[in-house]
This record gives C-alpha cells, sequence and structure tokens, in this order.
C-alpha cells in the first residue's frame, strides 16, 4: 500500500468516469460505489481511458526525445516562472498538470514544493515514460481525457497547462485558485 500511498493522498478528488461517483483506493486500485475499477499499473499510474489511439507523431520516441531536450535546460526560465507562483500556496494544496507529456515539470516541481501533484496526459506512452522517470512516486499519474477529467467539482487549487490549449469546459468547477 505505500507504494500507492500518492494515490491515497487524493483519492477524495476523482469521480468515476463512468458514473461520475466519489471514489476511494481499494488495494492497488480506484474503486467507485458501483464497482468501477481503475488500477493502478505497477509502474505507478492509472489509466482512466476506456479505449486509447495510437498517434505516430505522439508516440514514446517523441517524448523520450522531449525528455532530453527538457533535461537539458532549454525550458528551465519557464519552469522558475510556475516555481514563482506556487511557492506562496499553503502546504498540500492540490496541483493538477494537465497535457504533462512526459511529466518534466511536475517531478521537478514535486522535488521542491510540499504539494499533491497530479498529472493527466491522453497519451499512454507519456503516462508510462513519466512513471519511470519518478521513482520517488510523489506524482500521481494518470492517463485521461483532459475535456472530460474525472474529478470532482472545486477540489483542484491550481491548474498547469505549459504546452497545450486547455479545452476544460467550466474550468472554475475544477479549480478553487487560478494561478
Amino acid at each position: 500500500m505505500a507504494k500507492f500511498s500518492v494515490f491515497k493522498d487524493q483519492e477524495s478528488l476523482f469521480a468515476c468516469p463512468i458514473c461520475q461517483a466519489p471514489m476511494h483506493l481499494d488495494l492497488s486500485s480506484l474503486v467507485c460505489q458501483n464497482r468501477h475499477t481503475f488500477n493502478i499499473a505497477k509502474q505507478g499510474f492509472v489509466n482512466f481511458l476506456r479505449q486509447t489511439k495510437g498517434d505516430k507523431h505522439y508516440d514514446m520516441a517523441s517524448f523520450e526525445k522531449r525528455s532530453q531536450i527538457l533535461a537539458a535546460g532549454y525550458y528551465d526560465p519557464i519552469l522558475e516562472v510556475i516555481s514563482e507562483r506556487l511557492r506562496d500556496l499553503p502546504k498540500h494544496s492540490h496541483v493538477l498538470d494537465v497535457a504533462c507529456g512526459e511529466g518534466y515539470y511536475s517531478r521537478q516541481l514535486a522535488q521542491e514544493f510540499d504539494k499533491d501533484f497530479m498529472a493527466f496526459d491522453l497519451s499512454k506512452d507519456s503516462i508510462l515514460l513519466a512513471a519511470r522517470q519518478n521513482p520517488q512516486k510523489n506524482v500521481a499519474w494518470f492517463v485521461g481525457d483532459l475535456a472530460q477529467l474525472p474529478l470532482r467539482e472545486h477540489g483542484i487549487d491550481v491548474i498547469l497547462d505549459t504546452f497545450h490549449q486547455l479545452i476544460i469546459k467550466n474550468l472554475e468547477d475544477f479549480c478553487l485558485i487560478r494561478a
């Protein structure tokens, strides 16, 4: 159970993507009262999508290359601006990184701040890479559709949308504080 503690800390934020009922952690799965079950993969992520379609321009190789570019520091000024914005938030604020790709920003920020980080992307390959690159297990990783995030209302304090044009309807329903 300890290896899934990052999910336990955030279970109250989720609504079942099938029936919208609240979810809870049951051993190694997120489960709703109607028994819809989403397993936590051994690599440390949850896939909320029922079906995934691959995109040849959005695959593991492209995420690995992007990861190398980000690790080289070319985008550190963006990371510094985000860090400044998060600095004044209370401990354990809920931070949601949408369209997180290989998870670079969530991983870096989770090492610096005592906040609860969750990161979503539509690509299973990107989330798999993100989870593999996060041995600290201090970010909860999810494969999910950003247009239909399985989140309960008013649970997120900050939403990070670094490289993606956000298409979440009713953004204010998910976010208490906009950064």
